[in-house]
């Protein structure tokens, strides 16, 4: 099991990293700047925890918890900014940044990443 969990985090790891590098290229499609510089932040912590996970670093711990949170923020202030009645954003960014900084502390507090 243990296994696995390390394999899917560096599979994930891959993918992140690869879309971080599109998230970074295309950020200036935000519009704002406060906007942009989010987005770019975000794809800036998704691209060093990509990497962390890939090569099955412990460090990966660090940026993974800092991107869960700066997505939750991020959701937040989109929400608020929302005109009354709009459809809110989908919080499925969050989630999946939420569950890949817990699977990475569970693998670093099993010993399972270097």
């Amino acid at each position: 099991m243990t296994a696995v969990l390390v394999a899917v985090l560096r599979v994930v790891g891959l993918i992140w990293a690869i879309g971080a590098v599109f998230i970074m290229r295309n950020a200036r499609a935000a519009g704002d700047s406060d906007a942009l510089r989010w987005v770019f932040a975000g794809g800036a912590l998704t691209f060093v925890a990509g990497i962390f996970l890939m090569v099955g670093s412990r460090w990966a711990a660090v940026p993974a918890v800092l991107l869960a949170v700066h997505q939750a923020v991020f959701h937040i202030r989109q929400t608020r900014a929302l005109p009354p009645g709009a459809e809110p954003p989908s919080p499925v960014h969050v989630r999946i940044a939420v569950v890949v900084a817990a699977a990475t502390l569970l693998a670093v507090w099993k010993g399972l990443l270097i």
